[in-house]
């Protein structure tokens, strides 16, 4: 027997099965890994004056109905209650689930580190089409990989200062910005990238993240409390919109679908129309502090991390505010959602990686030390996960 419900907005299962003297039960999360189990001989059953499987099944299914029904959870167990309908209104018949939760152990191997940087930090990664790999680090350099990891073009000096961001475009363009307040484009010519375009003074001050659109525009955001949309017009590019805020704007996050562009700072963060860049909504008492700390991982959810507090907040974009904190235990500066696996990736001033389920919002899984130094973001390339780090090194991860 199967039976679906709902307790508090999550969907579960409960399934009944029985053999013997034993009858089973399994009480799951739709769409999880997580579920929990128990059994008790049918003597139990006998003893709480049910004396017949196929009743205790009725009376389950209207307890249920009922909504006469109570799951506690907390980090290590669950409580689950059932009221008995048949019975004295006061006599509650306690079903299983004072018992350790099972979690599905998702597997993870490091199966190749690159020693990207000895003299600096990867602060960037980015894939072409074709599945090379651009990196960029504070020591001004730019580096192309070839899909199975071998460098294929270093370019020194790229920039005057330290390299915050790269983003591809397509096979032939990506975009850079940097500390020196400049954006720069790069064109493929034969097997090698050289400098395309240079936007000096793009911003007054260090430009956090850049990000191209579906038109080829290109997006920045700066310490300067500026977001600015640049188009190319008459093979310059020019700045159509400065958007603001009232401190440093970290991190952009461009949902085409829903034609809206949401800027994370210090200060909080903004959703904005992407048609005719009015502000839709701002929401505060929320710190986004780092390119990557604002991650979509579903239809409606985003997640922002800060850079003053180990907390992740969890925000509604259709009721637009905090529905959720979580307590990371160390300050997060980078989030990414594998959307496939139902699972998101947390990364930031610790070794470890910690693994959430995307549905609840759990850590489910720590990978510790997966690098030297604090780990600066992460990137999916076909069925593999790529981690960076300030140790200068990039990790490939298989997850299954």
């Amino acid at each position: 027997m199967e039976i679906n419900f709902y307790n508090n907005n999550i969907k579960w299962k409960l399934i009944l099965t029985y053999e013997s003297n034993l009858c089973f039960l399994t009480l799951k999360q739709n769409n999880s890994e997580i579920q929990y189990s128990n059994n008790f001989s049918i003597d139990y059953l006998i003893s709480n004056k049910i004396k017949e499987i196929n009743n205790f099944k009725t009376i389950i299914e209207s307890s249920i109905k009922q909504n006469e029904i109570t799951i506690k959870e907390n980090k290590n167990s669950i409580n689950l209650t059932l009221k008995n309908p048949y019975q004295n209104s006061n006599e509650l018949i306690l079903i299983l689930f004072q018992t350790k939760k099972e979690l599905k152990i998702i597997n993870y191997n490091n199966i190749k580190t690159i020693d990207a940087y000895d003299d600096g930090t990867v602060t960037s990664l980015s894939i072409f089409p074709s599945g090379n790999i651009v990196s960029v680090s504070d020591n001004k350099s730019i580096k192309i990989f070839d899909n199975e990891f071998n460098i294929i073009q270093i370019i020194k000096n790229a920039h005057d200062d330290s390299i915050y961001y790269v983003n591809v475009k397509d096979e032939n363009n990506f975009a850079t910005c940097s500390r020196d307040k400049n954006i720069k484009t790069w064109i493929k010519n034969g097997n090698e990238y050289n400098l395309n375009k240079l936007i000096i003074n793009a911003h007054n001050n260090s430009i956090r993240k850049i990000q191209y659109d579906l038109n080829g525009n290109l997006i920045s955001s700066s310490m300067d409390n500026t977001l600015k949309i640049w188009e190319e017009i008459n093979n310059f590019y020019q700045s159509i919109t400065i958007l603001t805020h009232s401190s440093i704007i970290f991190s952009i996050l461009l949902l085409i679908d829903k034609n809206i562009l949401i800027s994370g700072g210090k200060d909080g963060i903004k959703i904005w129309n992407y048609y005719n860049y009015e502000l839709i909504s701002y929401i505060n008492k929320i710190e986004c502090g780092s390119p990557d700390s604002l991650c979509r991982i579903n239809e409606d959810i985003i997640i922002v991390g800060g850079l003053n507090n180990n907390k992740l907040k969890i925000i509604s974009l259709s009721e637009k505010k905090i529905i959720k904190e979580i307590n990371n235990q160390f300050i997060c500066f980078t989030i990414y959602s594998l959307n496939d696996k139902e699972i998101f990736l947390v990364g930031g001033r610790s070794n470890d990686i910690k693994i959430y389920k995307s549905n609840n919002y759990e850590c489910v899984q720590i990978i510790k030390k997966a690098h030297n130094r604090f780990i600066k973001g992460f990137i999916r390339l076909n069925d593999l996960i790529l981690s960076y780090s300030i140790d200068g090194k990039i990790k490939i991860w298989e997850f299954k």
